[in-house]
């Protein structure tokens, strides 16, 4: 996120039933948290409908963004460096 070359952060997580990797996402997270001035967006599957919705809930607690689909999200962060180019522009 540091690189000047990356202008956004698409996520896509993988939710896991045991709740193991979580813990990790959530440390991730938190290193960017506040760090950027990038847009993030977040699309988070697996086979588990209460994993995917606890991680999606403790993000948005943190802050981001969380879609219910990839291309949601995707959109989402179309529109963001739009507006953002949009006001360089001004």
């Amino acid at each position: 996120m540091a690189d000047d070359n990356i202008d956004a952060l698409l996520h896509v997580l993988w939710a896991h039933p045991s709740g193991n990797i979580i813990e990790n996402y959530i440390r991730a997270y938190n290193a960017i948290k506040d760090k950027y001035q990038k847009p993030v967006a977040t699309w988070i599957y697996g086979p588990n409908n209460q994993a995917v919705r606890q991680l999606g809930f403790q993000l948005e607690d943190m802050g981001f963004p969380v879609f219910k689909d990839l291309e949601a999200a995707v959109k989402a962060l179309g529109l963001a460096i739009q507006y953002a180019k949009t006001r360089l522009q001004g």
